[in-house]
């Protein structure tokens, strides 16, 4: 695998995570229905977490501006 195939395959999985951690799934479910898709070519289950973490945190940064009146 190219390391430009390898990026895009990063982006595409991040896309996911990021689309289900807006349904509210858990690391568990994000990580089993990606593996029972993509097999093989799934993401780690650790970057699954990591991916959930970075984006609730991403999200609550949101929140927290909003909250301030800054936007």
């Amino acid at each position: 695998m190219s390391a430009e195939s390898s990026n895009l395959s990063n982006i595409e999985h991040r896309a996911v995570i990021k689309y289900f951690v807006k349904k509210g799934k858990t690391p568990k479910e994000i990580f089993e229905d990606m593996v029972s898709v993509l097999q093989e070519s799934a993401p780690s289950y650790t970057m699954v977490k990591n991916g959930l973490a970075y984006f609730n945190k991403d999200e609550r940064a949101v929140k927290m501006i909003l909250a301030q009146g800054v936007l």
